[in-house]
């Protein structure tokens, strides 16, 4: 009993290697916010300072579920085309939402990327949980990828 509450300990949680991959990325996302506070050429503080939460609150979930570690590196890697999309190019305050020559296609990529990244993300969340009660792989596959589209 004392190994399993070793195994379990939320030191031994916070050291793995899935929590160290949360904890970069929300440094990475929050370090970013903290310098758009004092500079206009990074992403907007609203934007990255919102991934950084999505991301804790992730995080503080695979404290009590525990995550693959494919989890936290698909969230962060989600969220780079949307925070480095915000980056003022040139320093003239383009962005490439705004760049005239990608016009509204940028915004598409980011969406169809992220989209892409947390459907993985998830259904390595979910997919140990339906396949208990679901026996069909392929029924599985239609019902993340509805769920997703609909969150997408």
């Amino acid at each position: 009993m004392e190994n399993l509450w070793k195994e379990t300990s939320l030191k031994n949680r916070l050291l793995d290697k899935t929590s160290l991959f949360f904890l970069f990325f929300i440094l990475f996302y929050g370090i970013q916010g903290l310098i758009s506070l004092f500079n206009n050429i990074v992403a907007p503080p609203l934007d990255t300072f919102a991934a950084a939460l999505i991301i804790t609150l992730f995080f503080i979930l695979h404290l009590f579920i525990r995550f693959k570690i494919i989890v936290p590196i698909l969230i962060g890697i989600g969220f780079i085309p949307h925070i480095f999309g915000l980056y003022s190019l040139f320093g003239e305050g383009i962005t490439l939402y705004g760049l005239s020559s990608l016009n509204y296609h940028y915004d598409w990529i980011v969406h169809s990327f992220g989209m892409f990244c947390y459907s993985f993300a998830f259904c390595s969340i979910i997919y140990p949980h339906l396949k208990k009660g679901l026996k069909s792989k392929f029924l599985i596959f239609i019902l993340v990828l509805f769920f997703m589209q609909g969150l997408g």
